[in-house]
């Protein structure tokens, strides 16, 4: 029964009973001055109050009362909190090679999102492919795959540091500027989105894998850092 049915039901139901006590309340030759007087002065409305409801309507009150529509109960959400840590790794990225760091989270929580952080040094960016893996699912995400120029030409300058997050709208696969140093910089979205570490544990270990993809240029993972933010278990 919808909101506007309930209110009718119960506007009828107060009729009902005004008119009902009012029938009951009042002698079959009406109301003298001397019984209004002996009733407080107040006439009508002072015998309503004193006279009992019918048993029909006794009976009806419960029903009405118990069909009104209680409350809905609003949800409680889960307090969100942030966690960050980071790994000052200094692994050189080999010519042609690659590079393998680990950082192990120590807080324990479900992640509701996250960010990644890059602070590396290569004299030809365009080189690198970046992947991330957590080690509890060994879910991987490419967080960075030959990145270009907005124009689609090769990432040819220096340098990354750089946030990744799936809130942020320029995707940093085309968001190389080769005449600054760094090439790449500020806050990007990933190659691939995070998400799918959403409502895993963060706990454990992750790893960072940086493939130099061509000969000719080399360079240096610096630091890395990883940022949730978490609801505890």
């Amino acid at each position: 029964m919808n909101k506007r049915r309930y209110l009718i039901l119960v506007f009828g139901f107060l009729s009902l009973l005004v008119i009902t006590m009012a029938f009951s309340a009042i002698p079959l030759g009406g109301v003298t001055s001397s019984q209004a007087s002996e009733n407080g002065g107040s006439g009508i409305f002072s015998l309503l109050a004193e006279t009992p409801l019918p048993d029909f309507l006794d009976a009806f009150l419960p029903l009405v009362m118990y069909s009104l529509p209680s409350p809905t109960p609003t949800p409680t959400q889960p307090a969100v909190f942030p966690w960050t840590q980071c790994r000052n790794a200094g692994l050189n990225i080999l010519d042609n090679g690659f590079a393998v760091d680990g950082l192990t989270v120590t807080k324990s929580g479900t992640i509701q999102s996250m960010r990644v952080y890059l602070d590396v040094t290569h004299t030809f960016v365009n080189d690198l492919v970046f992947t991330l893996e957590q080690g509890n699912t060994n879910k991987k995400i490419t967080l960075i795959r030959n990145p270009v120029t907005s124009s689609g030409g090769d990432c040819s300058g220096d340098n990354i540091d750089v946030w990744l997050s799936d809130s942020y709208s320029t995707p940093v696969n085309n968001s190389c500027l080769n005449s600054l140093i760094p090439t790449i910089s500020g806050f990007k979205r990933p190659y691939m989105l995070l998400s799918p570490y959403n409502g895993e544990q963060m706990a454990g270990q992750w790893e960072l894998v940086v493939s130099d993809t061509r000969p000719g240029d080399s360079g240096r993972l610096n630091v890395w850092c990883l940022e949730f933010q978490y609801t505890e278990n």
